[in-house]
This record gives C-alpha cells, sequence and structure tokens, in this order.
C-alpha cells in the first residue's frame, strides 16, 4: 500500500514496543483537530481495526504532536500509523497521512 502523505512528516517512528511511548509530530494544513490511529487488517477480510492514541490540535504553526502509548492489548505484527483531520462539526474526516508501523513485544 503506497503512504498517504498530504502533510508534513517530522517526528514518525516506524516501530515501537507494546507499552512503549511514542513521539508523533507533524505539521498540516489546516487547524483542524488530528486524530492519531493505529490500524490493523482483519485477516479474511476487508475490514480493519482501529487503535485510537490520541486526538490533538495544531499550534500556531500547524504542527501537531503527540505523546502517546502503544497500548498493551496490542499483539505483535504489521499496523498502519495513520492521521486524520477532522473538519469543525464532523464526526469524520480524511486520511492525511499513513505509514507502515511494527508493534514488537
Amino acid at each position: 500500500m503506497e503512504p498517504i502523505t498530504a502533510i508534513e512528516a517530522l517526528v514518525v517512528p516506524s516501530e515501537g514496543r507494546i507499552g512503549e511511548y511514542i513521539t508523533v509530530k507533524v505539521r498540516v494544513t489546516a487547524e483542524e483537530i488530528c486524530v492519531l490511529s493505529l490500524a490493523q487488517s482483519i485477516e479474511g477480510t476487508t475490514g480493519t481495526v482501529n487503535y485510537k492514541l490520541g486526538q490533538a490540535y495544531p499550534d500556531d504553526d500547524l504542527v501537531v504532536t503527540w505523546y502517546s502509548q502503544i497500548p498493551l492489548n496490542l499483539k505483535p505484527g504489521s499496523y498502519l500509523l495513520r492521521i486524520e483531520q477532522i473538519p469543525p462539526g464532523e464526526v469524520a474526516g480524511d486520511y492525511v497521512f499513513s505509514q507502515s508501523f511494527i508493534v514488537k513485544y
């Protein structure tokens, strides 16, 4: 899968351990709430399971920073680290960033 890169990645790790805290920092294009999540495909289906890591608003320079813990209930494996921007008054938005992320023990 090709990564989605509608924003500038400043600090984005490609792997982490269960329970570890990771820092993700990106520059976005609009002052909209941003949601960071890990997504994993459900084997045998076209669906995914999303694990929300946090939400934040951009600062004055349109930079969003998360310091989030990789959930303790995740299983090691391949995930997508995704960022969704949600316009005001909406409950969902567009994924503006996506990259492979490996969860380890």
